[in-house]
């Protein structure tokens, strides 16, 4: 069991991984989603590009 979670819940339908080692709930917004994403990477990490536009609401072609 790691940070409180068994095994099992980690593998759960209603989950997915959208980067090593994070787990979250498929049905999370896209902003939530990249949050997560952000806890896996060191702390000066940051989002650009597409997903930077997405989430400032930039129209992307």
């Amino acid at each position: 069991m790691v940070a409180g979670v068994r095994p099992g819940r980690l593998r759960a339908s209603d989950l997915v991984a959208p980067t090593s080692g994070v787990r979250v709930r498929a049905a999370l917004h896209y902003e939530e989603r990249c949050r997560a994403v952000l806890l896996a990477l060191p702390p000066h990490a940051f989002l650009c590009g597409a997903a930077a536009a997405e989430l400032h609401g930039i129209p992307l072609p």
